[in-house]
């Protein structure tokens, strides 16, 4: 029988080599119940919306439904978050849930772009790696960016439609961290 003392040392070992340096960055209404924190904007034939009828977790997800295609643009909802939010160098994990209905072309993807107050210093996709189309349950995506750079002053999160496609996508319970 392992002692007191042994027992709690065997926790401490195990806490200390944990991954427990994942942070949460609060995104703004994650939850998607009233989406102020979201902002919709489209160069495609695409409506946006909040749905409450497709979501991975009560009650509504955002959705983005194509009306025509076109060879060109893309639509997106985007959230931007301030530096302050995380420190400057940690690892930054994106992740989301996608349903996709018909969708077609190029499909949908997620994204994170560092912004300096004058130039983009980084951005990574799942666009060109995964793609994510055709007509799928919720599904959990990722995007790594290995550390924020120097000079950064917001953090953008996209959840993005080609303008190449037809169908719809719902995207819902997003979620960003940081580690050191």
């Amino acid at each position: 029988m392992m002692s007191v003392r042994n027992y709690l040392l065997a926790i401490v070992v195990l806490i200390s080599c944990s991954d427990d340096d994942e942070k949460y960055v609060t995104l703004l209404d994650d939850d998607f119940d009233n989406s102020p924190g979201w902002q919709y904007t489209s160069t495609a034939n695409h409506v946006g919306t909040l749905d409450a009828v497709e979501f991975s977790s009560p009650q509504h997800s955002l959705e983005i439904t194509a009306i025509d295609t076109q060879a060109d643009g893309f639509s997106f909802w985007s959230q931007q978050l301030t530096s302050m939010d995380f420190p400057e160098g940690v690892k930054l994990i994106l992740r989301a849930k996608v349903k996709t209905q018909n969708v077609t072309g190029e499909g949908a993807f997620v994204a994170l772009r560092c912004d300096s107050n004058t130039a983009v210093l980084a951005f990574e996709t799942t666009q060109g790696t995964t793609l994510i189309n055709g007509s799928n349950d919720f599904k959990e995506y990722t995007v790594e960016m290995n550390a924020i750079p120097q000079g950064t002053t917001s953090v953008w999160v996209f959840l993005i439609m080609s303008g190449t496609c037809t169908g719809s996508a719902y995207f819902d319970d997003v979620s960003l961290v940081y580690k050191r």
